[in-house]
């Protein structure tokens, strides 16, 4: 019997997973209630895929649960997106600058292009911090706590300008395909330094330079 009730557990299990991952596929057919569908079966929207979504998606069909997460007559979860443009030089070379978005950490080497989209959960306020180090520039730390609301796109700028260094962000509605922000575009926000840290360009003997992509 003890074997027979742990047969119909896995079994269950089983099929709990397998129906979590065939209502994220019946949500990114259908659209469900919020727009796009997550990549794996995450149905109670914890950020993971573990037993945890067969138990949640089992409750919801047997025993009048909450419904999954992201499928047709849930909710979705909340989302916002990030991305980067560097503009700094130092003697003339490329200078890769670190941005750190909700504990969410990539880099950027000096470039005339925004940085790919990265994802982030809105609804809360997330602290976002730009720095690089140098041995001929020094180093520099900037950051923001900003409120993220669902559906919008927060561009960072980080350039220079005759008043020195500076990190502004700009808070736009739309996804990746919104077209970024130019010099002429009204600002958000503009960083501060990070609390703690060193003056701009501390430890370095070179002066930060604009690579000529951005201007305001």
């Amino acid at each position: 019997m003890d074997l027979r009730r742990r047969a119909a557990r896995a079994f269950g299990v089983a099929a709990g997973l397998g129906a979590a991952i065939l209502c994220v596929s019946l949500a990114g057919q259908m659209g469900g209630t919020g727009g796009a569908a997550p990549s794996t079966g995450d149905v109670d929207g914890s950020g993971e895929m573990n037993i945890t979504d067969a138990i949640y998606l089992l409750n919801y069909l047997f025993k009048g649960g909450p419904p999954p997460v992201d499928c047709p007559g849930g909710t979705s979860t909340p989302l916002c997106k990030f991305r980067f443009f560097n503009d700094i030089v130092c003697n003339n070379l490329p200078v890769v600058v670190t941005m750190t978005a909700c504990e969410t950490t990539f880099g950027q080497s000096t470039t005339d292009a925004w940085t790919t989209c990265i994802d982030a959960k809105a609804g809360k306020t997330c602290l976002v911090r730009v720095s690089a180090n140098t041995q001929d520039c020094g180093a520099f730390c900037f950051e923001s706590s900003i409120p993220l609301v669902d559906g919008h796109i927060y561009n960072f700028v980080i350039s220079v300008d005759d008043l020195g260094l500076f990190v502004i962000w700009f808070d736009q509605q739309g996804d990746c395909a919104t077209a970024p922000p130019t010099g002429g575009d009204p600002v958000t926000g503009e960083m501060a330094p990070c609390p703690g840290a060193a003056g701009v360009g501390a430890g370095g003997s070179c002066s930060w330079t604009s690579a000529g992509s951005w201007g305001r």
